[in-house]
């Protein structure tokens, strides 16, 4: 059973019941094209994201790889507006080392995945504890995972979140006070999991009324 913060806000809930009211291109026109890249060579990788360590990064038929070998990130060097979402296909490789996670940061907020299922995470500004939630499921490595990931502003402050992969959402959260973390940042990220990653897209998307 998911936990409550799981939980979809009252906001958001309408907010998706008013859009699925209008036609397909009406939904269209309320987001633009910041970036899209399917990696098709180094050049490709080098001119929407900056690899650190560069080392730790490659690019193998067509896509952003990431060796595993520690901590590492491509980070996007176009920012994320306030209201906006990031497109990115996933697939998990190898272990390099037990306990390996990858995925994608948007804004101070860790969305990731492991053998053993979906995570997100982040920190409240000033306070030590890790605010986080998990979706327990057999990830099949070699599988590509379509995750598209929306972020919203509230018109009492704070986001509203929605994740989904495949298709299938993993979870839907609001953060309401400031968290740690940079909100134009995105980045794709592996920490001791070898993760292939394609077709990485930012987009922004016109504010909620």
């Amino acid at each position: 059973m998911m936990n409550p913060i799981f939980s979809s806000s009252k906001c958001f809930i309408a907010f998706f019941a008013l859009a699925v009211s209008f036609p397909a291109n009406s939904r269209a026109e309320s987001q633009s094209l910041v970036f899209k890249t399917t990696f098709d060579d180094e050049p490709a990788l080098a001119e929407f994201f900056v690899p650190k360590p560069a080392a730790s990064w490659t690019v193998e038929d067509g896509a952003a790889i990431s060796q595993g070998n520690g901590v590492s990130s491509v980070i996007a060097k176009s920012q994320a507006t306030p209201d906006c979402k990031v497109e990115v296909d996933v697939t998990l490789l190898e272990d390099v080392e037990e306990g390996g996670f990858s995925g994608v940061s948007l804004g101070g907020v860790i969305f990731h995945v492991r053998p053993d299922g979906f995570r997100y995470a982040y920190h409240i500004q000033g306070d030590e504890k890790e605010r986080s939630d998990q979706k327990r499921q057999i990830i099949e490595y070699g599988h590509a995972s379509h995750w598209e990931i929306t972020r919203r502003t509230m018109e009492e402050g704070g986001y509203a979140f929605v994740w989904s992969a495949d298709g299938e959402v993993v979870a839907d959260f609001v953060i309401s006070q400031p968290i740690e973390g940079t909100p134009e940042s995105f980045l794709l990220m592996a920490n001791r999991i070898k993760t292939r990653f394609d077709n990485a897209a930012l987009y922004e998307l016109a504010p909620s009324k």
